[in-house]
């Protein structure tokens, strides 16, 4: 089972490519087409793609050449009903397994090369953080706790959310998937200046992602 296209990018003299193995299994299907797209840096749509594979019997597998781990997202062609794609994952040399669900492709199951589960650390870091703290809204509908109780609560939290960014760039400061990780949590409730020091701690501001965060705070 072989993918259309093997490469996300031409070769460099500057960079070794490196091979992504992407084996995994749909439910729901037998056969028909996956795409594998990177975040459009143009903003002009969703997701650029750059490989596909066919399902068969349930099965597909995808391969390719790369140079930097990049955040993809896999697509059902011609799923309409649904947005058909997963959460984005860290494509990264080395195997990586999946589990697609046709009906709930935002509940698959992708493990694989360290930045990856890397990746799915924070994630979790970040969505227990954000289930402890909704909590809170629930208690003060009912009254057990004041509008100022929540509204000191939420300032602990954004300051806890602020302290999971920098303590994941400190660890991997050379990493694109941090700077994507920071990007992606841009919001007014993260201070100035912890989001300088944030960006100050990337060591690989050469990116689209670092160039977001920058021009971010250029605009603040």
């Amino acid at each position: 089972m072989m993918p259309c296209n093997r490469h996300i990018t031409g070769k460099s003299k500057f960079k070794p490519e490196n091979t992504y193995n992407i084996e995994g299994k749909i439910n729901g299907m037998d056969s028909g087409w996956l795409y594998l797209g990177m975040y459009d840096t143009s903003r002009k749509a969703p997701l650029v793609f750059f490989d596909s594979t066919k399902i068969i019997g349930s099965n597909f597998q995808f391969k390719g050449k790369f140079t930097d781990p990049t955040p993809c997202k896999i697509m059902v062609k011609n799923l309409k009903f649904l947005w058909p794609a997963t959460h984005y994952f860290i494509l990264d040399t080395g195997l990586t397994k999946v589990q697609l669900f046709k009906g709930s492709m935002g509940n698959s199951v992708i493990t694989g090369p360290k930045s990856q589960e890397q990746f799915m650390a924070f994630n979790k870091k970040i969505y227990d953080l954000e289930i402890s703290f909704d909590k809170n809204f629930s208690l003060q509908r009912k009254g057990i706790i004041s509008a100022d109780s929540l509204n000191t609560l939420e300032e602990a939290f954004y300051h806890k959310k602020s302290d999971l960014l920098l303590q994941q760039v400190k660890a991997n400061p050379g990493s694109i998937i941090s700077a994507f990780i920071v990007k992606n949590n841009l919001n007014y409730e993260i201070g100035i200046p912890i989001l300088e020091k944030i960006y100050n701690s990337l060591t690989n501001k050469d990116n689209y992602y670092a160039r977001s965060i920058l021009n971010y705070l250029k605009n603040y």
